[in-house]
């Protein structure tokens, strides 16, 4: 698959964002996990070999990249206005799509009360609500330890 500059009346759009001089698009690799992303692996031109465009030929999405900037939340502020995404970082990978599956409920799940359910002892290490307050004492030594009040001091 190609890109012709004569499907745009010989004058291809230009990402106005970078220079002139960098490549205009690179197109997605035929690799199978490529072919299924939706934004560029690199986001910003960070060389002049970058291109300022990004297409996906296998479905049809064109993406701009943006310029270094100061900080990488100004390039992420810029590129998800540009390209109407949400990423919270320039470097977020992009995840699969999975197909979303509904789990099936049993008709045993569905009965249950939550209030029947029996309270779980509570892990080690963790204080059960009805401990006395002197548990919480930082001095008091932990059941099972060794006493060290005897030990002298080195």
């Amino acid at each position: 698959v190609t890109i012709s500059p004569e499907w745009f009346s010989g004058r291809p759009p230009r990402n106005t964002l970078v220079a002139p001089s960098h490549p205009w698009v690179e197109m997605a690799s035929a690799q199978e996990q490529e072919q299924e992303l939706e934004h560029p692996l690199t986001r910003m031109t960070i060389n002049a070999d970058t291109a300022g465009f990004w297409y996906n030929p296998w479905n049809g999405i064109v993406r701009a990249r943006v310029p270094v900037m100061l900080s990488d939340e100004n390039a992420t502020d810029l590129y998800n206005a540009v390209n109407g995404s949400s990423f919270g970082s320039i470097f977020e990978t992009e995840t699969a799509r999975a197909p979303v599956i509904e789990a099936e409920t049993t008709p045993s799940d569905e009965e249950k009360d939550p209030d029947d359910i029996d309270e779980l002892p509570p892990l080690p290490g963790m204080v059960p609500d009805d401990a006395d307050e002197d548990v919480l004492d930082p001095t008091r030594p932990v059941d099972g330890a060794p006493d060290a009040s005897n030990d002298p001091v080195t």
